[in-house]
């Protein structure tokens, strides 16, 4: 199995646990009516196929929230020789012009984005940071310590 990372390096994953905090109860409750409740059981013992139809739906909708509050995949990995992301691979301390750690605001919830500018580029890529098991400050720090000896700046908050 091929690991982007070696022992001392800050390995981020996702941590989506808050979905399964949130969303077991709901889905409890969803059960209990769909299933318990007399006039519903009647319902669905007249009607066969809507009763499979709900059965199955019910027991898809368990098995994604379950999958997505499990999920601990790499997100980020911050090692000596540079940035890791899976879609974007190795991005190298000597090609990295600057980055930025801003928090960006959607809708209801804030999230923090990553932007790196590589040198000779003239896009930023954004790596989108939400719903991880460490937080910005370590990831800001974890930055500073492994890209020490190169010339990486850090853009500040302006506004």
């Amino acid at each position: 199995m091929y690991r982007p990372y070696k022992s001392g390096d800050l390995i981020v994953r996702t941590e989506k646990w808050t979905d399964l905090i949130i969303g077991l109860p709901f889905l409890a409750i969803a059960a209990v009516g769909l299933f318990f409740d007399a006039g519903t059981r009647h319902f669905l013992r007249s009607n066969l196929w809507i009763a499979v139809f709900a059965a199955i739906a019910f027991l898809i909708a368990a098995f994604l929230l379950i999958r997505s509050g499990m999920d601990k995949r790499l997100k980020l990995v911050v090692s000596k020789e540079g940035i890791w992301t899976p879609a974007k691979g190795l991005l190298q301390w000597k090609d990295i012009e600057y980055y930025d750690i801003k928090e960006i605001y959607e809708d209801i919830e804030s999230a923090d984005q990553l932007k790196i500018k590589l040198l000779g580029q003239s896009k930023e890529l954004t790596i989108n940071l939400k719903h991880l098991d460490k937080s910005m400050g370590d990831i800001r720090r974890a930055i500073i310590y492994n890209a020490d000896g190169f010339n990486i700046d850090s853009l500040k908050k302006t506004s």
